[in-house]
């Protein structure tokens, strides 16, 4: 090839080492050129498509219209197990070539009471996920996260939504991305298409039991399994619950359970009962893990050993507290009663094989760190027989529960900002509070010039005993995401069952009694301090409340309408 004799060279500046000069150059020479710019974060997040998915087909083919002149579908019906996350799952696996910038699951919690996740988080999990560095503050967040969308072809799969308030800052813009919205809750007000899901038919819940089960065994028990589809009512949640719950075996168990169940024959309609059914389903199952022991003690696992040292416990409370009557105000007796019936029926619950089981162990461990607590403090006052008998029974009642208590993996766990939670804020400062007024009555304690200070009449290690295990569990609650709903049991169970009675026993505190006054943390001050003691009510009242509302009701502060 010749040269081009149009084509010239002009090189100058400071060379420094050697420099070669090539005759014939053809093409593009450059210097100092920008580095080659990274191809966009392609995430692919959704989760694996439902073996077992069965039917649908006209709500795939509506979700396929919808798609194609829609930024925004809604999937929604206040019936838990009718599939909705599955069709959603099962369409976005389907139509992900139509989603070449990536598909994403965001999980808004919105069915559990206190974990909905605030829009401004799922914005910057979005952000994340596409690789961009999220600009200073929520509303910079925001219009990033908007710019971001409208120049790309994004699918939002927003999962298990509380309402349109939660969802609407999440929608995105122009035609090129698509949100995908699943809930159960009030979402008519966003500006997003609906697709109706119903029940299956007969046929295609036949067909999902036989995926699950095996067409053998459906064909050999026609009779049960018709009975199974006609329980379940067309719900696929209850369908693949009665499969579960069959296992290998024969599929007339599930069904003359069923038969036995009050809450599946009591149901008034189709939908309850396959409701009933689900809750059925979840009363085999083990919310809790295997009690461990260790090798050579398998007695540990008795629950009549739990039940007797239960029995020896509250029986030495009582005995000790007994010796004090003529120190102690009258409603000290009643009180230890309460925390002797919730231990009872704590107890009782244990020995169940549904859900209360959980719940057992959380109100039983509750009350045994108050026996602990009163057992330390106890022993420091005195050495007789009885109080080290309750301090061993407490302990010893107290690694049982241990023995049978959910596990509460940290590296399983996580965390959720306080931000738009007040109830978790509450927890948080009753916790600090609880703490601070342990050392406030200390200095008061000087102030008043007693003759022996709260840490001789106490004990150190009773004092802050029910702040360390009760306030960190009311922290586990608040500020994490437990791993599964057996820790969320045990923990509200625990705090609940340590801090209701506290709180009434506080609350005698407003009928003169002649002088003596419950501090709390298990100690009685000689004089009544009418602002200490109301603080103490004020910061167990906002750990039990907060706790009670996080894991039963709480409602999240909603970000605004934008």
């Amino acid at each position: 090839m010749e040269p081009d004799p149009q084509a010239h060279t002009e090189l100058s500046g400071t060379v420094d080492g050697d420099v070669a000069m090539v005759r014939d150059v053809h093409g593009n020479i450059i210097f100092n050129a920008p580095p080659p710019t990274p191809a966009p974060r392609v995430p692919d997040q959704l989760p694996p498509a439902t073996w077992h998915f069965t039917g649908r087909a006209a709500a795939l083919a509506e979700l396929d219209a919808a798609a194609e002149t829609a930024t925004a579908v809604v999937i929604t019906d206040p019936t838990p197990g009718l599939g909705k996350s599955t069709l959603a799952v099962h369409w976005a696996r389907l139509r992900a070539d139509r989603f070449p910038d990536g598909r994403l699951h965001l999980d808004l919690r919105g069915s559990r009471p206190g974990h909905a996740r605030h829009p401004a988080d799922v914005v910057r999990d979005v952000l994340a996920a596409l690789g961009e560095p999220a600009h200073r503050g929520d509303d910079a967040q925001l219009s990033q996260y908007r710019t971001l969308l409208s120049n790309r072809r994004v699918l939002l799969l927003l999962d298990d939504a509380r309402d349109a308030d939660q969802v609407r800052p999440l929608l995105p813009p122009g035609t090129g991305s698509l949100a995908l919205v699943t809930g159960r809750g009030r979402l008519g007000a966003l500006a997003a298409r609906p697709v109706a899901l119903g029940d299956l038919d007969v046929a295609e819940s036949t067909e999902l039991l036989a995926r699950v089960v095996g067409t053998a065994r459906v064909e050999a028990e026609r009779a049960a399994a018709h009975h199974l589809v006609l329980c379940c009512a067309g719900l696929p949640g209850a369908l693949v619950a009665v499969a579960t719950a069959a296992g290998t075996g024969p599929l007339g168990a599930p069904a003359a359970e069923l038969d036995r169940d009050p809450g599946v024959r009591a149901a008034p309609d189709p939908r309850t009962r396959a409701q009933a059914v689900i809750a059925w389903s979840r009363t085999r199952e083990a919310p809790h893990r295997p009690v461990r022991v260790p090798g050579g003690a398998p007695w540990l696992r008795d629950h009549r050993v739990l039940a007797v040292v239960a029995a020896v416990a509250a029986a030495c409370v009582i005995g000790v507290t007994s010796e004090y009557l003529s120190d102690t105000p009258w409603f000290a007796v009643p009180y230890y009663l309460l925390r002797c019936a919730i231990l009872a029926v704590a107890v009782a619950w244990i020995g169940k094989t549904d859900h209360r089981r959980v719940i057992g162990v959380g109100a039983a461990f509750g009350t045994a760190v108050n026996f602990l607590a009163d057992a330390f403090v106890s022993a420091n006052q005195n050495g007789r027989f009885l109080v080290w008998l309750e301090l061993l029974s407490a302990v010893f009642l107290t690694v049982l529960l241990v023995l049978r208590a959910p596990r509460l993996r940290p590296d399983r766990v996580r965390w959720l900002p306080p931000a738009g939670r007040p109830a978790a804020i509450a927890v948080g400062a009753g916790v600090l509070l609880w703490f601070v007024l342990l050392f406030i009555a200390f200095q008061v304690d000087e102030y008043y010039g007693f003759t022996t200070t709260l840490i001789q009449t106490g004990g150190a290690l009773g004092m802050l005993l029910p702040i360390a295990v009760v306030g960190g569990l009311a922290l586990y609650t608040a500020a994490l995401e437990p791993p599964d709903d057996g820790a969320t049991r045990f923990a509200e169970a625990a705090v609940l069952a340590y801090l209701v009675p506290e709180v009434l026993l506080l609350l005698t505190n407003l009928i003169p009694t002649g002088g003596t006054a419950y501090l709390g943390h298990v100690v009685l001050f000689p004089e009544p301090v009418a602002w200490l003691v109301a603080l103490e009510t004020l910061a167990a009242t906002a750990i039990a409340g907060g706790v009670g509302w996080l894991t039963r009701g709480g409602a999240q502060t909603r970000w605004s309408r934008r």
